[in-house]
């Protein structure tokens, strides 16, 4: 009797959608003819993810605030990560239509500041970001109502709305700042995410990370992030899932679609 095959995990780390897959074929679909491509064979799924892990290209900048190194937050609640924590999910993306985006655009490097307030935690929620051109100039403010939800979870949903709003743009360099340092180390992989809620927010955010090209994440103190503090707080007084954006041509909820496969 032959010996059972062995299976194996196709990493696409770049092509057409990047994930981890089960068969060549399935591999060769996501990257031949594709410009580029990185992608690889293993023989167990958690060195795929590792491989997949290190094509992030996610920098983690210095945080304004003056505070001792890392210091230990709530066991309940978060616990620091180590490299073998943090399990990346098998991903397929849907790319923005880019058409009309100009090459300075797509080149530049934009920032995005991003905040979350809910009033009462749980209570009534927003989500805020705003998208900063090259020259500091406000190029795009974005607003969501999220309903009730605690505070964590409306800093997560506003980080991913301006990653969104990015995205939609055409925008695939950018700074992030905010002033919520759990989202901060969680996206960055500093902090494991324990909250069985906050995972699924966790996964969408480092989906959409994956498609830029450069993409820096900071903390910052409150103070330092009064512009989206303010859209963050307008946007609780909006409906649930009421999108709302100071960009001309952006009225509904950015079109960035994610799949995720555990």
């Amino acid at each position: 009797m032959a010996p059972k095959a062995k299976p194996k995990f196709y990493a696409v780390r770049k092509g057409r959608m990047p994930g981890i897959y089960s068969t060549w074929a399935e591999c060769q679909e996501q990257t031949n003819g594709y410009a580029r491509a990185e992608f690889k064979s293993f023989s167990n799924r958690q060195e795929a993810e590792h491989y997949m892990g290190q094509g992030l290209g996610i920098k983690a900048e210095p945080s304004m605030e003056q505070v001792p190194a890392m210091s230990e937050p709530s066991s309940k609640r978060l616990k620091k990560s180590t490299s073998s924590g943090t399990v990346r999910p098998s991903i397929k993306i849907e790319a923005p239509d880019t058409t009309g985006v100009s090459q300075d655009q797509a080149d530049d490097v934009y920032q995005i500041e991003y905040d979350g307030a809910s009033k009462g935690n749980p209570g009534p929620a927003g989500a805020g970001a705003l998208v900063r051109g090259p020259d500091g100039s406000v190029f795009c403010e974005l607003r969501e109502g999220l309903g009730s939800v605690t505070n964590n979870v409306a800093e997560y949903r506003a980080f991913i709305l301006g990653l969104k709003g990015a995205l939609d743009r055409g925008i695939y360099r950018v700074r992030v700042q905010g002033d919520s340092k759990l989202v901060c180390q969680q996206v960055l992989g500093k902090w494991k995410v324990n909250d069985e809620g906050l995972l699924p927010l966790w996964k969408e955010a480092q989906m959409l990370m994956l498609n830029f090209r450069e993409i820096s994440v900071k903390h910052v103190v409150r103070r330092f992030n009064p512009s989206a503090d303010q859209l963050a707080n307008e946007a609780v007084s909006l409906p649930e899932t009421k999108f709302v954006s100071s960009f001309p041509g952006l009225h509904e909820s950015p079109t960035i679609s994610i799949k995720i496969e555990d």
